[in-house]
């Protein structure tokens, strides 16, 4: 999958090399949020929780959400990071998440197209709509 985003600036995207073969993922890290400042941090997709235990595609390491094979229906959206410790909590900013994707393009078949050599041609290529 190849990804894009808009992000606030305090988030940092990219892709990552999975631990099992064949498999993608990306990585969203707060770099306000080092490791020792926090004692709860939770993810928040569309507003609601991530739950990293019921969902083996997310994890979270080192103040890092981790997401495994991601899928443009279910992981795209708004993530938000929220930090808790004994002095308050904190919730970043929105960070909206895009996939940047391309359809098959039609499989018509096509008459010939002749040119003399030197000459122009246009060729139609049936390009998906969102092209």
């Amino acid at each position: 999958a190849v990804l894009t985003g808009v992000f606030g600036a305090y988030l940092a995207v990219g892709r990552r090399g999975a631990q099992r073969q064949g498999q993608e993922g990306f990585v969203i890290r707060p770099p306000w949020c080092p490791r020792s400042s926090w004692d709860v941090l939770r993810w928040r997709l569309n507003g609601s929780d991530i739950d990293l235990r019921m969902d083996y595609r997310y994890s979270s390491f080192g103040g890092s959400l981790v997401v495994m094979n991601p899928k443009k229906n279910w992981d795209a959206g708004i993530y938000q990071c929220l930090a808790i410790n004994s002095h308050g909590a904190i919730l970043s900013r929105e960070a909206r998440l895009q996939f940047a994707y391309l359809e098959n393009f039609k499989t018509k078949t096509r008459s010939t197209v002749s040119v003399r050599e030197g000459q122009g041609v246009v060729l139609l290529c049936g390009p998906p709509p969102h092209v």
